[in-house]
């Protein structure tokens, strides 16, 4: 953004993960996804750029557990759960 050697930058992330099936478990995993932080851009050359940031990330999971049956019916147990992270991240961009 700006014409400098090293520019800061902040970013938001929001977004939504999709679900799938792991394993025999049959365990379905999706939930919203939301996220800040910031970092600083390092332009070495005129063309390419080192880029660090660090920042935050809430990830919420829904799973649903499916076991066997039993008195004909299948069990099954919905779960909530958040995992809050700390996000590094590096990366080179030309």
């Amino acid at each position: 953004m700006l014409k400098k050697k090293v520019t800061p930058f902040f970013y938001t992330d929001l977004g939504y993960t999709l679900a799938w099936i792991n394993g025999s478990t049959k365990t379905d995993w999706a939930g919203i996804m939301a996220g800040a932080g910031g970092g600083v851009v390092y332009r070495f050359i005129s063309s390419s750029s080192l880029c660090l940031s660090v920042g935050y990330r809430l990830q919420q999971i829904k799973q649903e557990w499916k076991g066997p049956a039993y008195y004909g019916e299948p069990l099954t147990e919905d779960e909530i759960s958040f995992s809050n992270l700390i996000v590094i991240k590096i990366g080179i961009s030309f």
